[in-house]
């Protein structure tokens, strides 16, 4: 079972929550941490990246170093007569299934003689 940590970064300037696969990591350099996820300054857009480095900096590193988006979330507000309806819009890449390949069955029998 893989558990996912999303820990709220503080002293920035708009909402950014750091992702990982343990509870208390707060860098993103460490192994275990798989991402972001960052708003707008509005806070009701936010984008999920991956641990790849600021595309800004992209004369600095590496294509393959820079970070891809993995996603993008829109929060949306809508008064009625009961008080204020939240809408959300995800909006995610199309995942392809790769087939495995067969694997060769294990032969747990016991050799006679």
């Amino acid at each position: 079972m893989l558990i996912l940590y999303a820990k709220k970064r503080a002293f920035n300037k708009t909402s950014n929550y750091l992702i990982s696969m343990e509870k208390n990591k707060t860098t993103r350099m460490s192994d275990v941490c798989i991402g972001k996820l960052r708003a707008n300054p509005e806070g009701d857009k936010y984008v999920l990246y991956d641990n790849g480095e600021n595309y800004n900096k992209v004369h600095q590193y590496p294509l393959d170093k820079i970070r891809n988006e993995h996603g993008a979330y829109i929060y949306r507000y809508e008064p009625c007569n009961v008080g204020n309806i939240r809408k959300m819009i995800v909006v995610l890449p199309t995942l392809t299934m790769t087939p495995m390949p067969p694997s060769t069955p294990i032969d747990n029998t016991l050799p006679l003689g």
